[in-house]
């Protein structure tokens, strides 16, 4: 698939939406900006997550096992390195660290430690590939039927329990969804009925821009629940965009870049939170001294590793891609195609 520069924007602006909300005060605390901040930058990135995903299997329905490869070796190595750095070598919690390589942390609040608390979402993202992987390893591109389908089953689920900001994976993964539903449209938006739901949704980005803003925040009530769907309609819209100022922001190379990172900066910042960069001392010299130093730290952190440590892991995967694509181009010969 051509790669989609403006995503890059988008996912630029929601790990700055992230490290924002959890490093630096955002207006009155009255005003609840850092969490609704936060729900923003998370929605979204659970969206592209979705969209990048689907792509993949939409177009390589028969590679399941590469897929499988592809994403253990993209996440798992800097999740486990950071997990052992920070449950084994601070806590000494190895029910954590085990916790955390399982998947199971956003299910077990009593893992959850400081420096932690942002792993949960790691374990929805590895919940949703193992559901999408395994249904479509099952019924090839038939299985992506079951996405709107799963999409609303969740929907109102949340809706039924209450649950407007969920950690758990049953009552949260629709905003991965949300990107998935944006994909299968966006693949099919040549196409009856896809095409007019394509070009009506592309007509009104703003609106739908302003609708996610307002349902990230706990003053909306009900509107929360509809964060997943807000999040649908924006990527969806902004794939239709025209050319203009919006799409050329997004494409800046800056963007780029922290879009390459943006994992490893949202794994890394929350240790520099921790012992003496904590909230101990005068405000005036931790927002002035201590969170630069910690905002320093999370990009140069990201940077060396997602360059070293997690290009090496990246490029076995692919290794491991190549030696997997040769046995089945093997065994189709033999077997006459």
């Amino acid at each position: 698939m051509k790669h989609i520069y403006e995503l890059d924007g988008v996912r630029a602006l929601s790990i700055i939406a992230v490290l924002s909300a959890h490093l630096l005060p955002l207006g009155p605390s009255w005003m609840e900006l850092n969490h609704s901040t936060a729900l923003l930058g998370m929605s979204m990135f659970f969206a592209l997550s979705g969209f990048l995903i689907t792509n993949f299997l939409y177009s390589s329905p028969d590679r399941i096992a590469a897929f499988f490869i592809r994403r253990t070796m993209r996440i798992a190595p800097l999740l486990w390195l950071y997990a052992f750095i920070v449950a084994v070598l601070i806590f000494g919690r190895w029910d954590s660290f085990l916790a955390v390589i399982t998947f199971t942390m956003n299910y077990r609040d009593d893992m959850i430690m400081p420096g932690m608390s942002h792993l949960w979402s790691i374990c929805v993202e590895f919940h949703f590939y193992i559901f999408i992987g395994l249904t479509i390893w099952a019924f090839g591109r038939r299985g992506f039927w079951l996405v709107p389908l799963v999409f609303l089953i969740i929907l109102a689920l949340r809706i039924d329990v209450g649950a407007t900001d969920n950690i758990r994976t049953h009552l949260r993964v629709d905003e991965i969804f949300a990107g998935s539903l944006t994909a299968l449209l966006w693949r099919n938006r040549d196409h009856g009925l896809a095409r007019k739901a394509y070009g009506l949704i592309g007509k009104g980005f703003w609106l739908w821009f302003v609708l996610l803003l307002l349902s990230c925040h706990k003053s909306m009530g009900g509107l929360m629940f509809f964060r997943p769907f807000f999040g649908f309609l924006v990527l969806t819209a902004l794939l239709d965009m025209k050319e203009g100022w919006l799409r050329r922001f997004l494409r800046w190379n800056v963007f780029t870049y922290i879009a390459g990172i943006s994992y490893a900066l949202y794994i890394w910042h929350p240790l520099f939170r921790l012992g003496w960069l904590g909230e101990q001392g005068s405000k005036l010299f931790f927002y002035l001294v201590k969170r630069p130093i910690a905002i320093f730290l999370s990009f140069l952190f990201a940077h060396i590793s997602t360059n070293t440590y997690e290009r090496y892991f990246m490029k076995l995967g692919r290794r491991m891609e190549a030696k997997l694509d040769a046995r089945e181009k093997t065994r189709s010969d033999q077997t006459g195609g």
